[in-house]
């Protein structure tokens, strides 16, 4: 109360029409002023902790489709978080199918970072092993299938769909792809395996022959990479291997995943399992990437009392000045009379 008895003490200096005054008037606003643009500053700073994030334990959340931010390449946020040994957990939100040559690089780049983040030595003991887990939020086809089984476990809500394991057509260099899961590939003369001629051209069948061969090796490799990280009955890989996709509650009856849910059930299911990640934020790494600022609290009680303090002091002094203004009108008003 003490700057609102101020206040009044200014406004009835000022009530005074001379030059002393408005000095004290305009001394005690100027102060006032100050004070808030200090309190203000201090509130910015204690909210936003810049890059301070990355050094406070968290689970990283990396999101791979339509939910992640256009302008972020999902691949290195996804090495970043496993980079960072603050993560503690990594949940992939998936919403997109991958089954074109050129976007399967990227997904096997990912499966090979994420098994060598799984066989990297912990220094912390038990809690030191980092679950990675899968959120799918909206397609989980193809490739993006393909990853999400790498994971520990995979969550997909009711209206997901999940399966589809497929290549679509698409003009790509296929020979980085192929070395990395070891199929070896040769081009022949200058190039007419590469680019598809003309079917009166002589070239013809036999880049046919090279493009279908090209299809079955990446195929082969994503049967192969699906069997190896889930327990699929005969059956149920066959549907998958036919292209078969299926919604959430049909998906997770023939093992393409082991729970339905939400985001909030894949994160508890993981601090279930790994209880010390009770009480971690969640950390956006597409955001980060992209340059857009992350919530971070280093002193949450100081934050909120300068927060209240700020909210405090502008509903008094807007009520204040309301009062004042109103005041001086009418005192105005009545000087003008008097004239």
């Amino acid at each position: 109360m003490v700057i609102f008895n101020t206040v009044s003490k200014a406004r009835e200096a000022l009530s005074d029409y001379n030059l002393s005054g408005f000095t004290q008037y305009y001394r005690v606003v100027r102060y006032i002023g100050l004070a808030l643009l200090v309190l203000s500053g201090a509130a910015f700073f204690f909210s936003s902790g810049g890059a301070n994030h990355l050094t406070s334990d968290h689970i990283a959340r990396v999101n791979i489709g339509q939910v992640s931010n256009y302008q972020v390449d999902w691949l290195y946020a996804l090495d970043t978080a496993l980079r960072n040994p603050r993560a503690k957990g990594v949940v992939l939100v998936i919403d997109q199918a991958i089954s074109s040559g050129s976007d399967l690089y990227e997904i096997e780049q990912a499966i090979s970072h994420i098994r060598q983040s799984k066989t990297l030595p912990g220094v912390d003991g038990p809690d030191s092993v980092r679950p990675i887990v899968s959120f799918v939020y909206g397609y989980a086809l193809g490739g993006s299938y393909v990853l999400a089984s790498q994971t520990d476990y995979i969550v997909a809500q009711r209206t997901a769909t999940l399966g589809g394991l497929s290549i679509s057509v698409s003009s790509f260099d296929p020979k980085p792809l192929l070395s990395r899961i070891g199929v070896d590939i040769v081009t022949k003369g200058f190039g007419d395996l590469k680019v598809m001629p003309e079917k009166k051209d002589k070239n013809y069948q036999a880049y046919m022959k090279h493009r279908n061969g090209v299809y079955e090796s990446l195929y082969r490799w994503m049967l192969a990479t699906v069997k190896d990280n889930r327990s699929l009955s005969k059956s149920d890989m066959a549907r998958v291997a036919q292209g078969e996709w299926y919604l959430g509650e049909r998906a997770l009856k023939y093992g393409l995943c082991d729970d339905t849910g939400d985001l909030t059930l894949t994160v508890d299911k993981m601090v279930k399992a790994h209880p010390h990640l009770d009480g971690l934020s969640i950390v956006d790494y597409g955001q980060i990437v992209s340059g857009e600022s992350a919530a971070f609290t280093p002193v949450p009680a100081l934050r909120s009392y300068l927060q209240m303090m700020n909210r405090w002091l502008f509903k008094g002094f807007v009520s204040q000045m309301n009062q004042f203004v109103r005041e001086e009108f009418l005192r105005l008003n009545r000087y003008v009379m008097h004239l």
